[in-house]
């Protein structure tokens, strides 16, 4: 005996009609599913990919290169005359009040005018003066002195004579070393003596005359 189905109840008409409301629920869901994760994503990717405007400065590394410290120079102590009036003779020759025995002296040139006067002499009634006085002139020629280079190098020590001439002028004339050292420590003595100012001039017989003198400059190294 055949069973039918009543119409209304018979599934397999609609078959069909339940297939492609599955494949448009199913397509929906995964459409839905496909942007939900996009916008997940996307709005993770604007989180983290921020980007932040940090400035750097950039300080140069500048490198100083060490320059070598230049040897330490020795220690120079200049000796010129002693400030010592008692040690006077010893050191500066200003000459003497006693006439030599045996000196030679042409009084016949002494007797004409000041202006015809040539001659050297070796002491005067009024010696020439350095300005300021003897102190003065230790003083200057402390303060003038340079010891050369050449010299302290070399370790050159000694006294240079320096003999030169107070014309009636009070100008200084006719240097030149009578007994010199070195080279350098000769020429050193004869620029400070050529640089002093003028002397008052000495007077012979209330007569303006040139005068002779000689001093002695020490050039010594202090060994410490």
């Amino acid at each position: 005996m055949e069973v039918k189905k009543a119409p209304r109840c018979d599934l397999e008409t609609k078959r069909s009609v339940f297939l492609q409301i599955g494949l448009i629920v199913s397509l929906a869901l995964s459409l839905v599913a496909f942007e939900w994760s996009s916008a997940v994503e996307a709005s993770t990717l604007d989180f983290y990919g921020v980007e932040m405007d940090v400035p750097v400065e950039i300080i140069p590394i500048t490198t100083h290169k060490e320059v070598e410290k230049p040897p330490m120079p020795k220690s120079v102590d200049l000796l010129l005359i002693e400030d010592n009036f008692s040690e006077l003779e010893e050191t500066l020759d200003l000459g003497s009040s006693e006439l030599e025995p045996d000196a030679e002296w042409d009084w016949a040139a002494l007797e004409g005018p000041a202006e015809e006067r040539e001659e050297v002499l070796l002491l005067a009634d009024e010696m020439p003066e350095f300005p300021g006085g003897e102190k003065a002139l230790f003083q200057f020629l402390s303060s003038s002195v340079r010891y050369p280079r050449e010299a302290i190098s070399n370790e050159i020590e000694g006294r240079v004579y320096v003999e030169f001439v107070v014309d009636r002028h009070g100008k200084i004339t006719r240097v030149n070393v009578k007994r010199g050292v070195h080279p350098s420590l000769d020429q050193e003595a004869l620029r400070v003596i050529e640089s002093m100012p003028d002397w008052k001039p000495g007077v012979k017989d209330g007569q303006l005359v040139n005068v002779l003198f000689t001093v002695p400059i020490s050039f010594q190294i202090a060994h410490r």
